[in-house]
Parts: C-alpha cells; structure tokens; sequence
C-alpha cells in the first residue's frame, strides 16, 4: 500500500492540530496499550503504518 501511496509515510506538518472529539480506535490492537508519548498526529500515523504494513502481509 505505502509502494501506492508514499504520502502516507511523509512527516505531517509540526503545526498540525489534530482535534479527537469523538471516540477514537486504534487501527491495531496493540496500539490499545500504547499511550502516546509527545505528538498524537506521529502517534496516529505510526498506528495507520502499522496498520498497512501488517495489512500486507496478511494473504
């Protein structure tokens, strides 16, 4: 997927304001345990890589 769409992967802007008024999942699991420790938008974009990366592998 990130082979499709490399933007994906690409730094967010440092000014970027994310606003989460509504509840919010993970796109893994694992990412339930993680809390997140300085920026949410790396937080949320490392979950969305994960996310593709184990997407696929999965056949």
């Amino acid at each position: 997927m990130l082979d499709t769409m490399p933007w994906l992967a690409e730094p967010w802007p440092d000014d970027l304001q994310i606003h989460i008024n509504r509840p919010f999942l993970a796109p893994l699991a694992m990412f339930d345990e993680r809390f997140v420790e300085g920026d949410l938008g790396q937080w949320i974009q490392a979950a969305i890589i994960a996310a593709l990366a184990a997407a696929e592998r999965t056949p």
